[in-house]
């Protein structure tokens, strides 16, 4: 059974540095209006008139990626009664525009120059737009209304802000039609679209605050409330003083000697500089026990383990395991026993405490351990039979021996292990 001592080697932070170097920035979806009609003005004639046009049209070819879009327009009698900059349609959506689009209320907001005359305003397909200049055998127009979307038509309007949020891809036709006999009049027309974008923001997205979190974290063995308070001061002191782009352009020797400042402010800032010392003696206590297993000095290894118990840390299962290999079952099976009451849940203490029930003869007692656990899965996929067998391998390679050991490869149904006590 692995230990569990939390503590990340210097491998492990390198990757976490790497990882945040690459994936800190935050990417969003951004809303931004763009300009499909600029403001122009146009005449249109009135039926009777003889010249002129009573008919006008415009081809509006969505962007991509469009939201919503408008059109705005405003009648009157002479040409230089409405400026075409006095529809300022895409610098007041520019200003309305969020997340989510142009809300109904602010859009009450926009607003066009009052109209003098009345029009028709139709937005077509193509279809619709060859029906709009039909013509009969008499010269006459064919169609009274042509075939139009309903959410982007209007007639007999004055002025207007016109939304279309169901017809939000391809490319349509704005037909102007002049319904009166007698006068003509001058249109100003303009078109505008809320286009969604994908954009990088300068920083800190919620996933890596939790990572920055982790690795100011894995500079101590103990998590209390003192630890939390430095951890949670060095995230908010670090993604205030420093945005993504600019942790960015740090090398890596830099980006650690950076978290390493923040974290000593911390210390000193949330008043916890006491603990500084002695999670740093416990840390390289940690990493020495890491180096002790490589090693194979497990009586070396226990002794550290139980000094760091002894200091208040969680080691249980560092120094179970530990004595097991020393064959100090009865003392293995005291810390591994403490350790569970500590904290129930762990799988890989409760492994090892299995084990020790096992070789002081408490069978019953590994047994049900064994049996209750069968089913799970401990990190990296490797699952309780798999963790059983491994380490049954690993007692048995250092001279420890158990007429157990079979019997319970059997009980978990762990195949081909005939005679292992004989490896």
């Amino acid at each position: 059974m692995k230990l569990i001592l939390p503590r990340l080697l210097l491998l492990d932070l390198i990757l976490l540095l790497t990882y945040l170097q690459g994936n800190s920035q935050v990417e969003s979806f951004q809303n931004k209006v763009v300009q499909i009609l600029e403001p122009q003005t146009f005449y249109l004639n009135s039926k009777t008139k003889i010249g002129g046009k009573n008919r006008i049209d415009f081809q509006i070819i969505l962007p991509e990626n469009t939201v919503e879009w408008y059109y705005s327009f405003t009648t009157a009698e002479n040409k230089d009664a409405n400026s075409a900059s006095g529809l300022n349609l895409l610098t007041q959506l520019s200003r309305l525009v969020d997340e989510t689009g142009i809300s109904a209320t602010a859009l009450q907001t926009v607003f066009s120059p009052t109209g003098t005359y009345v029009c028709d305003a139709y937005l077509m397909n193509a279809p619709g737009r060859q029906e709009f200049y039909q013509t009969n055998e008499m010269g006459g127009w064919s169609y009274t209304k042509p075939s139009s979307y309903l959410e982007g038509t209007r007639e007999n309007f004055k002025n207007g802000v016109i939304p279309i949020k169901q017809l939000t891809s391809g490319t349509f036709y704005l037909g102007f039609r002049d319904p009166s006999t007698t006068e003509g009049e001058w249109i100003t027309l303009e078109v505008a679209a809320v286009v969604q974008e994908r954009v990088t923001l300068d920083r800190w997205s919620s996933e890596n605050r939790q990572k920055l979190y982790d690795y100011f974290s894995s500079n101590f063995i103990n998590h209390n409330e003192a630890s939390t308070e430095v951890c949670n001061c060095a995230v908010n002191r670090m993604i205030s003083r420093i945005t993504p782009s600019q942790y960015t352009s740090l090398n890596e020797i830099e980006r650690k000697n950076y978290c390493a400042g923040v974290l000593d402010s911390c210390y000193i800032l949330t008043g916890h500089a006491d603990i500084k010392e002695s999670q740093q003696d416990a840390i390289k206590l940690s990493n020495e026990i890491q180096a002790d297993v490589l090693a194979k000095d497990f009586s070396s290894c226990a002794d550290k383990s139980i000094e760091l118990i002894n200091r208040g840390y969680d080691a249980y299962n560092d120094a179970g395991w530990c004595l097991l290999f020393t064959k100090q079952f009865d003392e293995a099976l005291k810390y591994l026993a403490e350790g569970a009451v500590k904290d129930p849940s762990n799988l890989y203490l409760r492994g090892n405490l299995a084990h020790a029930y096992l070789l002081t003869n408490h069978f019953e007692d590994a047994k049900k351990l064994y049996l209750d656990n069968k089913k799970e899965k401990l990190s990296k996929g490797l699952s309780w039979k798999e963790m059983v067998d491994q380490d049954f391998r690993s007692f048995q390679a250092e001279g420890i021996q158990s007429p157990h050991f079979d019997e319970i490869r059997k009980l978990l149904k762990i195949k081909g292990q005939k005679n292992s006590h004989l490896l």
